[in-house]
């Protein structure tokens, strides 16, 4: 069995710590309780909380490719970082702490919040919050994180040639739907 979303042939291998705690929320992201990350990735009923960064620098966005090693959508293209929110931490913590961890980026200026959604994936149920944050500042990968990075502008051909070619996450494919659009 391999599935993009679960990728069971890595998950002795993975980045990612199986005995993680999350809080639960209900739909109105009010915390029902807590869970370990194996359980809420096998249970679509169980929503959690997860923080998704846009990266725009020098007025390009930053896209990665994730690691082989993640334990969900390995090797598929994806927002500039992104990660779950453990137990008892806030969004705007683990946005700060994921552009630390896997970009080497220090939040200087401000993290601009673009919302928070409800988002249902094949295997798991949760409500990402979604910022923005501009540098000219230099990235410096996690390897064990991302396999490679690319930036991109924001003009017709990002949304007509290049993202239909790419494998890219279904959290990405609503950013962009939903956040980028708008901006061409």
């Amino acid at each position: 069995f391999h599935s993009p979303v679960f990728n069971t042939l890595l998950v002795m291998q993975t980045t990612n710590p199986k005995d993680e705690l999350f809080d639960l929320v209900d739909e109105d992201d009010k915390i029902i309780g807590q869970a370990l990350r194996w359980k809420v990735h096998a249970d679509k009923s169980l929503i959690h909380r997860s923080v998704t960064v846009l990266v725009f620098r020098n007025g390009q966005l930053l896209l990665q490719k994730r690691s082989r090693t993640k334990d969900t959508y390995p090797l598929y293209w994806t927002s500039s970082c992104s990660g779950h929110v453990t137990a008892g931490d806030s969004y705007e913590e683990t946005a700060k702490r994921e552009l630390s961890e896997e970009l080497g980026l220090k939040i200087k200026g401000r993290l601009t919040f673009l919302g928070k959604d409800l988002i249902s994936f094949p295997e798991e149920t949760e409500i990402m919050a979604t910022y923005c944050y501009e540098t000219s500042d230099p990235v410096s990968i996690a390897k064990k994180e991302i396999a490679a990075y690319k930036l991109y502008s924001l003009n017709k051909s990002f949304f007509t040639k290049i993202i239909p070619r790419l494998k890219i996450t279904p959290d990405l494919r609503f950013i962009i739907k939903k956040y980028l659009k708008k901006s061409v």
